[in-house]
């Protein structure tokens, strides 16, 4: 019990630093996508479960390897992102986003099993959010993902030049008559 608390507290210090995608546990390997930066790894005592969080450019995730039945986990954006790609690696895979998305893993045509990897795309807009399930012991997660942040509806506008022009004319005409005001109410006055 010991050598275990001192592995997580190694683990724990040195979680800041590492840049991986594969992370062993005591219980397996799980992938995150590559990139990411660990911060954190943790067991939970009299439990088979082992907790890893990471960060990467645009978000946040974790994962918990629950042993013999399986992985979770789940990535959470800090902007919408649209036209998200992951590839996946586990047998049984399962994943969805906020908006409803469902991806499960494709069955083989000969064999009637699960495919152990492959490349699901949800497309948006607006996913905040995706989770994943495995029921596999060991290699379960997500190993990398494209997209692209969910912006305005179009590039900004522009204003034409006839539309600069015409506000350029309309502040000389106030200029012109707030100078014109004001000589009338020094004359006045002399």
């Amino acid at each position: 019990m010991r050598v275990k608390l001192a592995i997580t507290f190694a683990f724990l210090l040195f979680a800041s630093m590492v840049r991986a995608d594969e992370i062993s546990t005591t219980y397996g390997t799980l992938y995150i996508p590559n990139g990411s930066t660990v911060t954190s790894i943790s067991y939970v005592p009299g439990s088979i479960e082992a907790i890893v969080s990471f960060n990467f450019a645009d978000g946040t995730g974790v994962f918990e390897d629950l042993g013999v039945f399986g992985a979770i986990g789940s990535i959470d954006f800090t902007t919408p992102v649209v036209g998200l790609s992951f590839d996946w690696s586990a047998p049984n895979f399962w994943a969805s986003d906020n908006l409803g998305d469902v991806y499960n893993a494709p069955t083989e045509p000969f064999t009637g099993e699960k495919a152990g990897s492959g490349t699901a795309t949800f497309g948006g807009p607006g996913i905040t959010s995706i989770g994943w399930a495995s029921d596999n012991y060991g290699l379960a997660g997500i190993e990398s993902m494209t997209y692209t942040l969910d912006g305005p509806a179009g590039p900004p506008s522009v204003p034409e030049p006839s539309s600069l022009l015409l506000s350029g004319m309309g502040l000389v005409v106030l200029i012109g008559l707030a100078r014109r005001n004001r000589t009338k109410g020094q004359n006045a006055i002399v």
